[in-house]
């Protein structure tokens, strides 16, 4: 039909054919229309006329080449091609109110409607379908498409089918395989198999035919939520129904599998390609690459490059990326450097996340100086550095315990514009924890809430840890009632047990006994360090409070709370060695192994641990 359609035309080399109602009044072409005209020229007309003459349908009429009328819905129709709504909505803006009848100003708000679709703009699509109802223009069937498959490239499921329906309700309308197509895509794209198959039955039972497209959206669904039996029993369906799998219906299959980090399945599927005189493309190769990088397998991913070079693929920015990620997962930086380096000779440019690779892979073998360094490569190569990056190394020198560098490097990311977040300010406020600058990460505290920012839990505990470590039982408390009172967080066990802790050390059983209440009643069960804490607590106190330790240590059994070297030790202190050992004999605790492993003097102090 598309052949005897082109031969009627053929003999009209002067003209080009527009699918458009007869009763068209031109305006003078604005400002806006003649740049659109300008810019999209030739081409642009010649793709709206084989267009044209492909889809034969609709009113036909003859426009001059080169006339206005021409050139305007040229510019209507290749900005609506290319997504751009605005300059769309520009071109239609001069041709409203100039329309004849209803089909040429359907024809109109449909192809900016197209323009949405394309952009993958569900809600300004339906907005627009609004407009259009209420200026009096009735939708048509590819209207409904147009919304469907905006929907469907937005990943929107519910949106997609809610149009699918309100077309089948409509009068004199046509729900063919291209429209269930869109919403099984829609389906997919959101990583929904099971609704998707769902559609595929109907369309089945409405006896239309799945195509190519169909399936292989249902195996991408399967792909994206890790289901490689499923994504392999569509592809088999396929078969069974006589439909060829094409090269995006395997590579989507061997994804599934890769995602699950199951790359001996995936190799199997890429080498049944050439089976059926497929070859794998370059995203089956980056799939592979990507899935030996996750598991830090250096030397398979190096493998996978190769051989999809050897393919006459030219490996792209991904490819070269995970083999670098592979290379700074299993802590190899310098060989990350090489890759880096190989990159660059291949004529590709490393961008951020190819440096980030190398800087994280530094900062994680504690090396902040050679992070650093790479921070500094990645601006003289003009690459911008991100919130990943500065974080990485900020990390790198607060975990080496020097605050005054990971400081430094807030002041860095703020004069290149990189605004620190709550990772930047926790790490500094962790080393001062940890440092035993308790005052200090207080401080940093402060100024995060002062900035807006939000910690967490963790922030809040370290910074009460610090002050518990100190035996600072004040600030200790102050900052647990402004973690639950005023940052509306709910202290977790280790909070609990820092302030317990600073109790402890300074022999306040009172105190300690006090947050094991609170703990019971905001429902957190005591953790070993808590009921240490407890008999530290005793053993602190003046005089010994033996027989509380004994209690508390007969509860913790009770509660199935197993004692360590750490606490017997501190039962020791608080009891005596022979009450100890009696009390285990007691309870069958074997303290002479618990104490085998530790056969350094006791301290006193606090409970230990974290």
């Amino acid at each position: 039909r598309r052949a005897q359609k082109l031969s009627r035309h053929e003999h009209q080399p002067q003209s080009m054919l527009v699918e458009r109602p007869p009763c068209l009044h031109w305006p003078p072409l604005t400002s806006a229309v003649m740049a659109s005209c300008s810019v999209l020229g030739r081409r642009a007309a010649a793709a709206v006329a084989r267009v044209a003459r492909a889809r034969g349908v609709g009113s036909w009429f003859e426009v001059p080449r080169g006339s206005p009328a021409a050139a305007i819905w040229d510019a209507l129709n290749a900005h609506a091609e290319h997504g751009d709504v605005d300059r769309a909505r520009e071109v239609f803006a001069s041709l409203e109110g100039q329309l004849g009848d209803e089909g040429a100003r359907r024809t109109a708000w449909n192809t900016v409607l197209k323009a949405y679709a394309n952009a993958g703009d569900s809600e300004g699509a339906s907005d627009w379908y609004q407009q259009m109802e209420h200026s009096g223009v009735r939708p048509n069937d590819r209207t409904f498409g147009k919304l469907i498959e905006a929907a469907a490239k937005a990943g929107l499921p519910d949106v997609a089918e809610a149009w699918l329906r309100k077309l089948s309700r409509s009068a004199n309308s046509s729900v063919g395989a291209i429209k269930y197509s869109m919403v099984i895509d829609a389906c997919a794209k959101a990583g929904e198999p099971d609704r998707a198959a769902g559609w595929l039955e109907e369309m089945l039972a409405r006896e239309l035919a799945p195509d190519v497209t169909c399936y292989t959206a249902l195996i991408d669904s399967c792909a994206k939520t890790a289901n490689p039996r499923g994504a392999a029993r569509w592809l088999s369906r396929m078969a069974r129904v006589r439909l060829a799998p094409n090269t995006l219906s395997f590579t989507a299959v061997i994804d599934s599998y890769a995602k699950t980090g199951d790359v001996e399945g995936a190799i199997l599927w890429l080498d049944r390609m050439p089976m059926l005189a497929l070859e794998p493309d370059k995203v089956a190769f980056t799939v592979l690459i990507d899935s030996c990088a996750k598991l830090g397998d250096v030397d398979s991913a190096a493998r996978w490059l190769r051989r999809m070079d050897s393919a006459r693929l030219v490996p792209d920015e991904i490819a070269f990326n995970a083999v670098i990620y592979a290379c700074s997962k299993a802590g190899n930086a310098s060989e990350a450097a090489q890759w880096l380096e190989k990159m660059t000779q291949a004529g590709l440019t490393p961008n951020t996340v190819s440096y980030n690779s190398i800087i994280s892979s530094c900062a994680n073998a504690r090396n902040p100086t050679e992070a650093a360094q790479w921070l500094e490569r990645m601006l003289e190569a003009g690459v911008q550095p991100d919130i990943i990056s500065c974080n990485a190394v900020l990390h790198a020198w607060a975990r080496a315990g020097n605050v005054g560098e990971a400081s430094q490097y807030l002041e860095w990311m703020a004069e290149r514009e990189v605004r620190p977040d709550e990772i930047s300010y926790s790490a500094i406020i962790d080393s001062c924890a940890k440092v035993g600058d308790s005052t200090g990460a207080a401080a940093w505290l402060e100024t995060m809430t002062e900035l807006k920012l939000i910690p967490d839990e963790i922030t809040y505990t370290s910074v009460i840890s610090s002050f518990a470590r100190t035996a600072d039982v004040h600030q200790a408390e102050r900052w647990l009632r402004r973690m639950s009172e005023d940052a509306k967080l709910e202290p977790d066990v280790v909070a609990f047990t820092a302030l317990a802790n600073a109790y402890a050390s300074a022999g306040d059983l009172r105190g300690v006994q006090g947050i094991f209440r609170e703990m019971l009643d905001a429902g957190v069960s005591p953790n070993l360090r808590t009921w240490t804490a407890v008999v530290v607590a005793c053993g602190n106190a003046w005089p010994r409070r033996r027989l509380e330790a004994e209690d508390a240590f007969r509860a913790m059994i009770r509660h199935g709370v197993d004692p360590d070297h750490v606490f017997i030790r501190k039962l020791d202190r608080a009891v005596g060695p022979e009450r100890r050992e009696r009390l285990c004999r007691q309870l069958h605790i074997d303290d002479s192994r618990l104490l085998a492993r530790s056969s350094g003097p006791d301290r006193g102090g606090g409970a230990g641990g974290g």
